[in-house]
């Protein structure tokens, strides 16, 4: 993306998330997810890379979207982003060279 010409295409609101993890009362490991921001972002599906996978004997979806957002070096993939009521695993993340640009490439796992 040119910083000039397609700054108007972050137009979509997503949530990056990150997690922390408690143990309860019994020794348990707990998962929280909590809000680390919300950011303008455009949103590229990879319409070639949608397949299937066999988990636990059924069929599960997996599709591959890519987020870009503003520069944020401190997003990293122990992080996911929800997106109109779906959560998309962080898989990989590109800078644009003149750290205008951070690209997130997710997954989505339909469970």
């Amino acid at each position: 993306m040119a910083k000039q010409n397609d700054i108007g295409r972050l137009r979509e609101r997503i949530t990056v998330q990150t997690y922390t993890t408690t143990y309860d009362a019994y020794g348990e490991e707990q998962v929280t997810w909590t809000t680390y921001g919300e950011r303008w972002a455009a949103i590229e599906y990879r319409p070639n890379l949608t397949e299937e996978e066999q988990r636990a004997d059924r069929k599960t979806a997996i599709t591959e979207a890519w987020f870009t957002i503003r520069y944020d070096d401190a997003v990293n993939t122990k992080m996911r982003v929800q997106y109109r009521g779906l959560e998309y695993d962080i898989t990989g993340i590109t800078h644009t060279a003149d750290r205008f640009y951070t690209q997130l490439q997710t997954t989505q796992r339909d469970v």
